[in-house]
């Protein structure tokens, strides 16, 4: 007598098999998706950093990809995956912008840190993770103010 699985052996492991991944399969995905929105957060913490200090030793503003060389997009756009997020804009303050509490008068070098397609479920949970640093937007370059508590 040859030993061998029968049919319903192999069935029981093969739904065993599938149960586990459907649970397994999501929860890669989710771990490449949180993935995305810390190294998202971190981004935006460095090209804020390299703006304020390509501005306190040049005194003024270039194209965001000769302050940044980390930024690709030349409108300083920043992408999750296709969907672009955020945007890195900098300007001098406008009258709208002033602000006391942080240094920001009119006319003050600023680098302002723009939320994009907040609809979009991973732009809309990476603002809420990176929300301490979008918060700070917009932040004066010309006074070493820049502090990421």
């Amino acid at each position: 007598m040859k030993r061998a699985f029968t049919v319903v052996e192999l069935v029981f492991v093969i739904v065993i098999l599938g149960i586990l991944a459907v649970i397994i399969v999501p929860k890669l995905a989710a771990t490449k998706t949180d993935a995305q929105i810390s190294k998202f957060t971190m981004d935006l913490t460095v090209y804020v950093m390299e703006i304020a200090s390509y501005y306190t030793a040049k005194g003024e503003f270039a194209s965001i990809i000769e302050m940044s060389h980390s930024i690709s997009d030349p409108s300083g756009k920043i992408k999750i995956g296709n969907t672009e997020c955020a945007q890195i804009a900098v300007s001098y303050a406008l009258a709208s912008e002033v602000d006391p509490s942080r240094g920001i008068v009119e006319g003050t070098p600023i680098v302002k840190i723009i939320p994009l397609n907040g609809g979009d479920v991973v732009c809309n949970s990476a603002h809420k993770v990176a929300k301490r640093i979008i918060d700070l937007s917009p932040v004066n370059v010309g006074h070493n103010s820049i502090k990421f508590n």
